[in-house]
């Protein structure tokens, strides 16, 4: 497990509070930030990390790697 206090986007090491989208969609759905990016799909529960939508967008929005394992952040 990782010590890191948020999660963080893996490649521009952003937490989701600094991110005006996500915390504009956690807001929407009543979550708070963090969790929101917790329950997001990218989510790597063992590095805390996530993607967020712009880094995930330049990585070339990557997939499953095998049929019904999703694609987690490193």
């Amino acid at each position: 497990m990782t010590d890191l206090p948020t999660p963080t986007c893996f490649r521009c090491h952003r937490p989701p509070a600094e991110i005006p989208g996500w915390m504009y969609d956690a807001h929407v759905e009543g979550m708070d930030v963090n969790a929101y990016a917790k329950a997001d799909g990218t989510y790597n529960p063992v590095t805390n990390h996530f993607a967020c939508d712009t880094c995930y967008l330049a990585i070339g929005q990557p997939a499953y790697p095998w049929p019904g394992t999703p694609w987690v952040a490193p």
